[in-house]
């Protein structure tokens, strides 16, 4: 099921995201353990949680103008836990078209490399997609 807007409803400080597949001016990333929050469509108000997690979807970006990753990859040794320095990864390039766009901010942890993200896209449009499988969810 595709789930069009409420991009303010969604909890991704405990996803994972894939790197992103542009086709044309649409952005795709895979991400795991999508949290939603009250008021968006797939958060019953029955429920007594904060958070209702799913497995697996996609975060859509239609119209994208732009799509800026600034990453903190984690540093792991024997002795050391911490991040290596943040450096910024720039996807594109995409058309710039005509049109209002909004700036999607949102964050978690990188698959490959292994990092904690900050991610804006700049796009007309967001769309969550969660697979029929997966509708019923977890809560915390």
């Amino acid at each position: 099921m595709i789930i069009s807007g409420h991009f303010d409803k969604i909890f991704s400080e405990d996803c994972f995201f894939s790197g992103p597949k542009i086709n044309n001016g649409t952005l795709i990333i895979c991400v795991r353990n999508i949290g939603v929050i009250s008021g968006h469509p797939l958060f019953p108000a029955s429920w007594q949680t904060a958070i209702r997690y799913f497995a697996a979807g996609h975060f859509i970006f239609d119209g994208v103008e732009a799509s800026i990753r600034e990453i903190s990859e984690y540093e792991v040794s024997r002795h050391v836990n911490k991040f290596k320095p943040k450096r910024t990864i720039q996807d594109g390039p995409f058309i710039v078209t005509a049109g209002k766009k909004e700036s999607f901010r949102f964050m978690g942890v990188l698959d490959s490399p292994p990092a904690w993200t900050d991610w804006t896209v700049i796009a007309d449009s967001f769309s969550l997609e969660i697979p029929e499988s997966e509708s019923l969810g977890t809560s915390i």
